[in-house]
């Protein structure tokens, strides 16, 4: 059988919780198991449009291409390659679950004391707990979670910040 190239997505909010989702129990993989969404690329497809339409597919949430940051690529037996991409999300964001038993946000803390992880996504954490402390939170306040004004996302990468609050929040920030 040949392999597919894969996407795994890592959805954040400024309060740092990750979106998981629990497969069904009745999959060929990794049933009952924990994982982030994600998925296999349709022929012609990009891995950037693989991870917008899985997202899209699985939790309903619509993704903008640009805002897709690469995190890493990792190789494991069931993909040729899976690339993992990151995106913030606001925090008040609803999702549905459309495939799996459910999905419940996490912290990273949460996920790496799973049990029930699935195993190649286990081994791929250190890689994402890197990517996360150096991936900054910049589109919405990270206090309140509205999304911020580009003059503030902009002046707050030009300081290398990683984190930024808005106006209402932080009446004398930036």
């Amino acid at each position: 059988m040949k392999k597919r190239q894969g996407v795994s997505v890592i959805l954040r909010k400024p309060s740092g919780k990750i979106l998981m989702q629990l497969r069904d129990n009745n999959t060929k993989c990794y049933p009952n198991k924990w994982c982030f969404p994600g998925g296999g690329l349709d022929e012609g497809e990009t891995h950037i449009e693989a991870a917008v339409r899985e997202v899209s597919e699985e939790c309903e949430v619509v993704l903008d291409k640009a805002n897709l940051k690469y995190a890493f690529a990792f190789d494991h037996d069931d993909t040729k390659c899976d690339l993992f991409f990151g995106a913030d999300v606001r925090e008040d964001i609803t999702t549905e679950c459309h495939e799996g038993q459910r999905q419940e946000w996490k912290t990273l803390e949460e996920i790496e004391s799973l049990p029930d992880l699935v195993d190649w996504i286990r081994l791929a954490l250190p890689q994402v707990r890197t990517f996360l402390e150096k991936w900054p939170s910049l589109l919405y306040c990270s206090k309140c979670g509205k999304e911020l004004p580009v003059a503030i996302r902009k002046m707050a990468e030009k300081l290398g910040a990683f984190t930024a609050t808005c106006k209402n929040c932080s009446p004398n920030a930036l």
